[in-house]
């Protein structure tokens, strides 16, 4: 009984003391944010996350930013890896951030930075129709796309519901 205890311990010690070492061995890459005030930060990858190169985007995601933000360079790309899969985060020269699925699908554009709009021409002609009739003066602070439809926020903290079409359902608040 003894030695089936301290096998145990001994075989608990090593798959901890192998945890440890794995996760002290794992080096984390650093790149650069625009914080919300403008400023450029350095950061830290996290465990999950590693930098990649523009042109390891999918190219539908590549295509995406070079239609709707073509003027703009890349900050910077980062792969998140985790159960549901993999996605794409990239930040722009001037802020914006857009999150793509796998497949290089937009899920997610918002401003990076205080008060910066993003620019709608992206969505849905109804729901840019929708936005230049009910709201002129009124700019975006994100966009969030997923099977149930489009979610608008504007600066003004109004929060917008869309189909999956563009067409307006509701307002959330």
């Amino acid at each position: 009984m003894k030695k089936i205890v301290i096998s145990i311990i001994v075989l608990s010690s090593l798959a901890i003391f192998s945890c440890n070492s794995t996760q002290e061995n794992k080096t984390n890459d650093s790149y650069t944010v625009v914080k919300e005030d403008g400023q450029q930060k350095a950061v830290t990858t996290d465990n999950d996350e590693v930098v990649v190169q523009q042109t390891d985007l999918p190219q539908s995601a590549q295509n995406f930013i070079k239609q709707n933000f073509g003027s703009e360079t890349i900050q910077n790309v980062i792969k998140e890896s985790d159960v549901s899969g993999d996605e794409y985060n990239i930040q722009l020269s001037n802020g914006i951030k857009i999150n793509f699925d796998a497949n290089g699908e937009w899920k997610e554009v918002k401003a990076g930075v205080a008060n910066q709009s993003v620019d709608a021409s992206f969505l849905p002609q109804a729901s840019r129709e929708y936005l230049k009739k009910n709201y002129p003066e009124i700019g975006i602070k994100s966009i969030d796309r997923d099977a149930t439809g489009i979610d608008v926020e504007l600066l003004n903290n109004v929060d917008l519901k869309l189909d999956s079409n563009g067409n307006f359902l509701r307002i959330d608040k």
